[in-house]
């Protein structure tokens, strides 16, 4: 099964419409009355209708919204025998992005429910292809800001849904309050924030990614590496050389710090030294990035 993105595609190619919908507090799945798996609106585009028509049509017969904000996403399509598609044969659909303030679940409808979720159902009709529909569809609703100083209640509420790695009540509300003066890039779903990163300043030529957090079900969404590009970004304006980031040894083989500490490393972090920072089960790995490429590394002076 392989599903793939687009721009754009003749239009007579297009024969779905996947619609997902934001409802208040999160997102509509709507499951069919012969079966257990849940879905994102949508459907076949019926003949002679426009892809449009056919998305407004598909969100009013399944959820009762008919007055929904709609827009495009992107095109989208899928290689390889579906339940719809018999000949494996690549088909194309219009993705679009929706908000709504109720639904109703319809009598005569052939589907049986409709619910509000923040997060992805584990039991999805179709679990190869709906996980990235809708990941396209949250990617399109961020925004990212950079700002001095991180709102606590905001910082807060985004490490309380990361216990195993914020899960000290006051290591993390150090966390929170130390923020509050440090330059922050921000991640926003809505109105919401959804991740940031704060930095600090340790030496004239350094700055720490001091705390980094990012919601649970928005991981693998490519957030944390727009953070820290972004990051980056900053600091070489201010002129520095170097990046570090302090996390736990990979050797204490915690599987969450494991992939904190993988991610490190795809984003060019070297291991410099593990340093007596915290206690003897908790050693510090101390990383390091140079990221003046266009500069000679400057000398410390004695």
């Amino acid at each position: 099964m392989k599903v793939r993105f687009y721009d754009s595609v003749q239009d007579e190619k297009l024969r779905f419409a996947v619609i997902a919908v934001w409802c208040r507090s999160g997102w509509l799945f709507v499951r069919h009355r012969e079966r257990d798996t849940w879905e994102l609106p949508g459907g076949h585009r019926e003949a002679g209708e426009s892809i449009d028509a056919c998305a407004q049509r598909e969100l009013l017969e399944e959820t009762g919204i008919a007055d929904a904000r709609m827009k495009r996403i992107c095109v989208y399509s899928v290689e390889g025998k579906t339940r719809v598609n018999e000949t494996g044969e690549e088909s194309f659909g219009m993705l679009y992005q929706a908000e709504a303030s109720s639904f109703k679940e319809l009598p005569q409808s052939e589907i049986a429910e409709v619910r509000c979720m923040t997060a992805l159902p584990e039991a999805l009709t179709y679990p190869a292809i709906q996980p990235l529909l809708f990941h396209m569809a949250i990617k399109s609703c961020l925004r990212y800001e950079i700002f001095d100083g991180c709102n606590p209640d905001d910082s807060r509420a985004v490490l309380k849904q990361l216990p195993e790695w914020f899960g000290l009540p006051d290591a993390l509300e150090d966390y929170v309050q130390k923020s509050r003066e440090m330059k922050t890039v921000g991640c926003y779903f809505k109105n919401y924030m959804v991740g940031f990163l704060s930095l600090k300043k340790t030496s004239p030529k350094a700055m720490e990614v001091y705390v980094m957090g990012i919601l649970p079900q928005l991981h693998r969404m490519g957030i944390g590496t727009r953070l820290m590009r972004m990051a980056e970004q900053e600091a070489e304006k201010a002129a520095m050389q170097y990046l570090q980031v302090k996390t736990l040894s990979p050797k204490v083989q915690d599987p969450d710090y494991l992939k904190t500490y993988a991610f490190y490393e795809r984003m060019g972090f070297c291991p410099l030294e593990v340093l007596p920072l915290w206690d003897e089960w908790n050693p510090c790995q101390l990383m390091v990035k140079y990221i003046a490429m266009k500069q000679q590394p400057a000398l410390c002076k004695p």
